[in-house]
């Protein structure tokens, strides 16, 4: 944990190493822009062909703004171990702490969500659609984001060099992390119990504050049980990722050791 701890110490270095990987890679990133970008417009055009219903358009909007999250903790995740097991090595040649280039890929893709983001609002403003966005509460669960991926990403990662099956487990969390957030469904439309069971979910939290946000303004900020919530299940988290990041380390290092001899 205590590289957790001394983070603000590689904050620079991150933000460095982040600005050097969309150069190296403008493709990827792009693409993945790109994509936001044509699904955003795609929903629009379409709502405008068929002559959509304020509410309609309301909905679709709602579930934009969840797309746009999901894909930045999707892309975040996978590509966070894909990095990690293709540079891991230079984490031996610098004396970096793993989550280094663990949260290049997390910052980057919450940068191209950012613009996703700004692009859905002005998009929806030009139509003339009805919504009071606070800014100040989407970073804020920006940020909660980050810091409920960073422990996530780092243990997936670490996975990736004990298992070849480790895209089979990021697939199978992605599809339980789309069906239980409000992306695909709206939760007006399923029971109450159902929908605050879902609610204990951390990824429903961000992703739902982030809709709530777009839409309400600071009403999901102002919720204080399901930030009571959340932060009982984020210490949660960190305490489980303390005991998995050192037992996954020392696996690591032993196989390691054992390739050599």
């Amino acid at each position: 944990m205590n590289e957790i701890y001394l983070s603000i110490k590689y904050i620079p270095h991150i933000l460095k190493n982040a600005l050097l990987e969309i150069y190296y890679n403008q493709k990827l990133y792009a693409m993945w822009l790109g994509l936001n970008i044509l699904v955003i417009a795609a929903v629009f055009f379409f709502m405008n062909i068929t002559e959509s219903l304020p509410f309609a358009k309301i909905t679709r909007v709602w579930q934009l703004s969840g797309y746009l999250m999901f894909m930045c903790i999707g892309c975040s995740i996978y590509y966070a171990m894909k990095t990690l097991k293709t540079r891991g090595y230079v984490l031996n040649i610098t004396n970096m702490p793993s989550y280094v280039l663990i949260t290049v890929q997390i910052v980057n893709f919450v940068l191209i969500f950012l613009i996703s983001y700004i692009i859905l609002l002005l998009i929806a403003l030009s139509n003339k659609i009805e919504i009071t966005t606070n800014i100040f509460c989407i970073l804020f669960f920006v940020i909660m984001a980050i810091i409920l991926l960073m422990p996530i990403c780092t243990i997936i990662a670490l996975m990736g060099y004990l298992t070849k099956n480790v895209q089979w487990i990021i697939g199978v969390l992605l599809a339980v992390i789309l069906v239980t957030t409000p992306v695909l469904w709206v939760p007006g439309n399923l029971p109450d119990l159902l929908v605050n069971i879902l609610k204990l979910n951390p990824f429903n939290f961000i992703i739902n504050g982030v809709q709530e946000s777009t839409l309400f303004g600071a009403n999901a900020f102002l919720n204080l049980p399901s930030q009571v919530i959340f932060i009982f299940e984020i210490v949660i988290v960190y305490i489980w990722f303390d005991y998995l990041f050192t037992i996954l380390k020392d696996e690591i290092n032993i196989n390691k050791q054992e390739r050599y001899e």
